[in-house]
């Protein structure tokens, strides 16, 4: 084989391989797009509130989300802080004072994300009780981010 076939024959395997990698991507987001259930919605179906309770529901939403970005901006600040430590003299008490506020921050999150919970369950009457109880083994698959999940049943 001559270097001009050798070479043609790279040119034409890169051009099939890009044109695969642009088609998977182009696909995957697609898939992404039309994914309908999310986890607010899914949580409603499958403990089947009423119209009032979709009502509270909504508004504990709102306030999670409220609590949970304020956090997760503070964090941001403290990261931002942290990474400056880098530009400085080695002060390792500052970067410890830090790093222990950045964990405390993510702390604090996991408890309002409990809470979160908890007021959904509080939401529950009687028979959707249950339903709660045995959705908890699945807050991870739900919340998981979009590629992760198995398309819905």
């Amino acid at each position: 084989m001559n270097k001009s076939k050798f070479y043609i024959f790279i040119i034409i395997g890169l051009l099939l391989s890009n044109i695969l990698l642009v088609g998977n991507l182009m696909f995957k987001k697609k898939h992404r797009k039309f994914h309908k259930d999310n986890p607010k919605n899914l949580i409603i179906k499958k403990l089947g509130f009423d119209e009032n309770q979709i009502v509270d529901y909504e508004k504990l939403i709102v306030e999670h989300r409220e609590f949970v970005i304020k956090a997760d901006e503070q964090i941001i600040s403290l990261k931002q802080e942290l990474h400056k430590q880098l530009l400085e003299s080695n002060n390792e008490k500052k970067v410890l004072e830090l790093s222990n506020e950045i964990g405390k921050l993510h702390q604090q999150i996991e408890m309002i994300h409990y809470k979160h919970f908890s007021d959904i369950k509080n939401l529950c009457k009687a028979g959707q009780k249950e339903k709660f109880e045995e959705m908890i083994f699945d807050l991870e698959k739900i919340f998981a981010p979009l590629p992760n999940l198995p398309p819905p049943h």
